[in-house]
């Protein structure tokens, strides 16, 4: 074991400048692609240097083995049956419209199943994940408190005049000062959105709850994490958040039974949790904003913003032939679909916005969605907690919101898929020392 560990720790801290630059990009995708790149509206800047990255040392990677996950054969799945179901719908044509939006979650893709496994650092991922997640949470506690106490208004965005996908940057500073004024301030720092806030901050919460070894630094970052998504108001984000907290505290308590004793920081965790809940609830609006949330989700509410996101992929589902329903409609297709088929959309003109285990529903159909099923069951039941956490967490987000090949999805996987890799792989050498 001896020399297990210093094999391990070998590799650990084996790194070179290229798994540097990837590593760096993967944690800080959702932030830099905020921006638009200048090569498109739609591309960001985290898009771009993603893109030279993979031109650059593409020599590299063809000379390397394709490592075969049950990721990756999700995506060739997607990506054909998307062409197939395009080439169906269109008479035989491919909308260019649609075969750029293929080609970008081919680009994915080809980034977390061809790239990832062999320039993804995960010791590096780790640390850096939990510093940013930190900081961005410090800013949205600073933003808090400029708010609250100071009554002013602060954003920290760069001067750009639009985002990337086009929305202007004045107009949603606009948006936040009327909800602000309104009693609805949402604070997300140097995001545009308290949810893309909440989708990237839970993924230090997690990492600090059950890869942080020391206790005292565990507890203080995830709390600080906790906090500054408890501040953005997201409805999603804290639910998932609690799930998080839910998991650690049951596997927490397992160790207690198991070793017959209360440990004294188990004790003020338990505590600080009970008493945040109570205060959240009881003393401040978050309470009746969770509540208002969930109550937009009902058949009775038409299109609102629960619907859209949470009912409009499964009610569209229904509305799709049988052999649709298995084999879907291809990427981007829904509003091509409804027009050939003259059908009345759901909820008017809204495209391909629903939470994103409908939309790999209707995009790739049944058979898409239990192979990406299989990819979080299989973590779920492996015996790092940390991959269950994980994998609950994207399946809690993938049923609430629009995170499929997002910034934040290329990071989930970056540890969903290579933590275990590196587990089994671990696994496996301390069974050839056994012997």
């Amino acid at each position: 074991m001896r020399y297990l560990r210093i094999y391990i720790n070998t590799i650990q801290h084996k790194i070179s400048l290229s798994q540097k630059i990837f590593t760096s990009l993967i944690i800080l995708y959702p932030i830099l692609n905020i921006y638009q790149s200048g090569i498109h509206a739609n591309i960001g800047i985290g898009d771009g240097l993603m893109l030279a990255f993979l031109v650059i040392y593409m020599p590299n990677i063809l000379k390397k083995k394709l490592i075969i996950t049950d990721y990756l054969l999700f995506m060739v799945y997607i990506i054909v049956i998307s062409f197939i179901d395009t080439v169906s719908i269109n008479g035989g044509s491919i909308p260019m419209a649609n075969l750029i939006r293929i080609a970008r979650h081919g680009f994915y893709g080809v980034v977390v199943c061809i790239y990832m496994p062999h320039y993804f650092n995960l010791q590096c991922g780790k640390s850096l994940m939990k510093i940013i997640a930190c900081i961005v949470s410090i800013g949205v506690v600073f933003q808090s408190i400029l708010y609250y106490l100071f009554h002013k208004l602060q954003f920290f965005w760069l001067p750009v005049e639009a985002f990337a996908g086009g929305e202007i940057r004045s107009t949603r500073m606009m948006a936040v000062e009327t909800w602000a004024h309104n009693g609805n301030f949402r604070p997300s720092f140097v995001f545009v959105e308290p949810a893309g806030f909440s989708q990237y901050v839970i993924i230090g919460v997690l990492l600090f709850l059950f890869c942080e070894k020391r206790e005292k630094r565990a507890i203080i970052g995830a709390g600080l994490c906790s906090l500054g998504i408890l501040l953005s108001t997201s409805a999603g984000g804290i639910c998932v958040m609690v799930l998080g907290w839910a998991v650690w505290l049951l596997k927490a308590l397992k160790r207690i039974i198991a070793k017959g004793r209360i440990e004294k920081y188990i004790c003020y965790v338990i505590l600080f949790l009970m008493v945040s809940v109570i205060g959240i609830l009881f003393f401040g609006g978050v309470g009746k904003m969770l509540i208002y949330r969930f109550s937009e989700i009902s058949f009775n509410k038409g299109g609102s913003s629960g619907n859209q996101r949470v009912l409009r992929g499964i009610l569209i589902f229904f509305e799709l032939k049988p052999w649709r329903k298995i084999f879907g409609l291809g990427l981007g297709n829904i509003d091509d679909y409804f027009t050939q088929m003259r059908m009345t959309k759901i909820y008017g003109d809204l495209g391909e916005y629903m939470n994103s285990l409908t939309y790999i529903l209707n995009s790739a159909g049944i058979g898409g969605v239990i192979l990406l099923l299989i990819v979080l069951i299989r973590r779920m039941v492996h015996r790092d907690d940390f991959l269950m956490a994980l994998s609950l967490v994207v399946l809690a987000w993938s049923l609430g919101a629009s995170v499929f090949n997002s910034g934040c999805w290329l990071i989930y996987m970056a540890f969903l898929i290579y933590v275990r890799k590196n587990l089994l792989k671990t696994e496996e050498i301390a069974r050839s020392t056994r012997r």
